[in-house]
């Protein structure tokens, strides 16, 4: 009767928070690994060479903890939705971050956007993964 309805809206809270915990860990993690392989990069002598590969890569595994995230805040449950609006919500913010950050035509190459179209499918294998965890039991000290 009204627990269907309280479920219902529980779940639906569970997702809007788990997304945003999601997409704030996930940018947590992309800053972190941009200024690792920046300094990677400043170490090397051709630094340009990899600098589009190892931000596809920062954006990639960001987008894997921002699904693995996402489904843990939300108790392991609808991973799929979680890992969808996860990534969605993950590639908008970093679309606004990208806006913000000026650049030259000579260093935005054409398919770096279809590129970053993988962080949906990989957010959503982030959440899965995230959901795919045994619980570990824990046994009571006598």
């Amino acid at each position: 009767m009204g627990v269907g309805v309280g479920v219902g809206v529980a779940v639906g809270v569970g997702v809007g928070v788990g997304v945003a915990v999601g997409v704030g860990f996930g940018l947590i993690c992309f800053s972190l690994l941009i200024l690792i392989f920046a300094a990677f990069c400043l170490a090397l002598e051709d630094a340009h060479s990899l600098t589009l590969a190892l931000s596809l890569a920062a954006i990639y595994l960001s987008a894997l903890a921002a699904g693995f995230a996402s489904v843990k805040k939300n108790h392991r449950e609808n991973a799929l939705l979680c890992g969808a609006l996860t990534g969605l919500t993950f590639m908008l913010a970093l679309c606004a971050l990208l806006l913000l950050i000026p650049t030259g035509a000579e260093s935005a190459p054409s398919n770096a956007f279809v590129l970053r179209i993988l962080v949906l499918p990989l957010s959503i294998a982030g959440s899965f993964l995230g959901r795919a965890q045994k619980k570990v039991k824990r046994h009571k000290k006598f």
